[in-house]
């Protein structure tokens, strides 16, 4: 929690038939990627969906909304990471987008979050990137910021990696600074989730 504007990831396992049930979100933006499984997804905008693993949904909470979340499924686990990002303006509409991405099988990175939806990605509300990087055994691990007073926080999906000395494996994060070299060695086939804001909100 805390990170610069990055507010919260929670990494959420969801038992079949279970969930979150209406609540209430406000001036927030709100990136949920899938995993495992299949989330459904309810709103007071009158969106009504199901988010396949792969998938990312991106809510722009904005001056309000009420949404519910539930696995779609009544006998498998779903997976997923929800991130909550600090908008760069308070009072924005509600908004709400949703697509699919090839990161689990496309060797190399693939761009998610944007601030101008660049290259097909999702668009958000903060001068903010999401990547996720499936990097290959013995490949290096690295991260060129896209603005200089931008921090990263990196979080492994799954796979091991060697990152400034240290081991890092499934569900280990770690987090640079502005300035910091971003670099480090895959020792097992795995991803990496990327995420760059701005240190000053």
């Amino acid at each position: 929690m805390g990170f610069g504007a990055l507010r919260v990831l929670n990494d959420d396992t969801i038992a079949p038939g279970k969930g979150f049930g209406t609540h209430p979100h406000q001036n927030m933006e709100i990136v949920t990627i899938v995993l495992t499984g299949a989330l459904a997804h309810k709103d007071t905008m009158g969106n009504s969906s199901t988010i396949q693993a792969g998938e990312v949904q991106r809510m722009s909470a904005g001056t309000g909304v009420a949404h519910s979340e539930f696995n779609a499924s009544p006998t498998d686990l779903v997976k997923l990471l929800q991130i909550w990002i600090f908008p760069h303006e308070s009072g924005i509409l509600p908004s709400y987008d949703q697509k699919k991405f090839s990161w689990k099988e496309q060797v190399g990175r693939t761009l998610l979050v944007s601030p101008d939806g660049r290259d097909g990605t999702l668009a958000i509300h903060q001068q903010a990137y999401f990547g996720i990087d499936f990097i290959k055994n013995g490949q290096k691990l690295s991260y060129l910021p896209h603005q200089s007073n931008h921090g990263v926080f990196g979080f492994i999906i799954d796979g091991e990696f060697e990152i400034d000395g240290e081991n890092a494996k499934t569900r280990d994060a770690v987090a640079w600074n502005p300035g910091e070299t971003i670099q480090g060695l895959c020792k097992r086939d795995g991803h990496c989730l990327w995420i760059e804001v701005p240190m000053e909100i």
